[in-house]
């Protein structure tokens, strides 16, 4: 009978691959989350670098956004808890939703701010881009094997 897995180059790094596969989910998983944590960090205290709230709200007035301080806030807080939800793989689908929308946000406004359309270095979307196709990965799949989810055997 064939098998559905494809046939290895060097079938001696099977077992590798085999023993480290649940963790890939996890590494982009988490690495998402962190991510997410960071940049919600950076407007709330301005950590890690970030320019806080006031940039924010500045930002979100100047593009014309109703209610830019409310705003402000919903955006830092959704974007601390999707980062907490996604690290530890909880509600993992809504929250991968929630943040694949902010990335589309994301690309509008690198639109209106006149980057480059692509290019990440020159003010473009690629990074919106590849954060908004990780989000749907877990948006379709799930947290993966070794999430708070699978733990108590129920996914959004």
């Amino acid at each position: 009978m064939a098998s559905n897995s494809p046939r290895l180059n060097i079938p001696a790094l099977g077992g590798i691959y085999a023993t480290l596969s649940p963790y890939a989910e996890l590494l982009l998983r988490g690495g998402l989350g962190a991510i997410l944590i960071v940049h919600a960090l950076q407007k709330f205290l301005s950590w890690f670098g970030g320019s806080g709230m006031g940039v924010l709200i500045g930002l979100l007035q100047k593009f014309g956004y109703p209610a830019p301080v409310e705003l402000g806030y919903f955006l830092a807080i959704t974007e601390l808890s999707c980062g907490v939800l996604l690290l530890i793989g909880f509600l993992t689908r809504p929250a991968a939703f929630v943040f694949a929308i902010f990335m589309l946000f994301g690309m509008h406004y690198t639109a209106m701010t006149g980057g480059h359309p692509f290019v990440w270095f020159k003010g473009g979307s690629e990074l919106s881009i590849v954060f908004f196709l990780i989000a749907a990965y877990f948006v379709i799949h799930g947290a993966g094997p070794l999430s708070v989810d699978r733990k108590i055997g129920r996914e959004f």
